[in-house]
């Protein structure tokens, strides 16, 4: 998240009142490997992860959309591992204790 966002700040630095989300995103597709990663971030980003987390946060997780809207302002694999975690946890947190071995 630290490295997306230093990033991020210095492109608002350079670009200054021109920088905008519709210039960032016309600068993702500024050559033919960025065009292949910018497609792939941008399906993933907006069409696969809200579809992922929101069909199956709904087992459990109270507002699986709010990873989506993380996304936006974090990054992708930040939301993403977040998400994770979150339902390592409920996972977790709906387990039944195993009974301790006493000793005797």
């Amino acid at each position: 998240m630290c490295l997306g966002w230093y990033f991020n700040i210095r492109y608002v630095h350079s670009y200054g009142h021109k920088a905008s989300y519709v210039n960032y995103t016309k600068m993702l597709f500024s050559n033919w490997a960025a065009d292949s990663a910018a497609r792939d971030y941008t399906i993933v980003n907006l069409v696969l992860l809200p579809l992922w987390t929101i069909v199956d946060g709904r087992r459990g997780l109270r507002i699986p959309w709010i990873f989506f809207f993380m996304s936006l302002f974090t990054s992708l694999a930040f939301s993403m591992a977040m998400y994770l975690a979150f339902v390592e946890r409920q996972i977790r947190y709906g387990r039944e204790p195993v009974p301790s071995a006493r000793r005797g």
